[in-house]
């Protein structure tokens, strides 16, 4: 199942990548990847990706985005 994540995080060197490992260490593949600063907020960046995930475990790569330390806020888009 496609799953849409918008992901806010601090604008930080390897923030990404991190936050992109929580991802791809299940084996999920990332279909598309869009990241850009945050205009409303200075220092922030936000990234939008869509991953063919297991529907089993769709909940759990937003829980465990949001435990990143440099990851304001991650929330789940599907269902938008």
């Amino acid at each position: 199942m496609l799953q849409t994540v918008q992901i806010l995080m601090e604008d930080k060197p390897g923030v990404l990548m991190r936050a992109i490992g929580v991802v791809t260490a299940k084996g999920f593949n990332i279909i598309s990847l869009s990241v850009g600063p945050d205009l409303e907020r200075p220092g922030v960046a936000c990234a939008t990706l869509v991953a063919d995930v297991e529907d089993r475990l769709h909940a759990r790569v937003v829980n465990e985005l949001n435990r990143q330390v440099q990851v304001l806020r991650a929330r789940d888009l599907t269902s938008w």
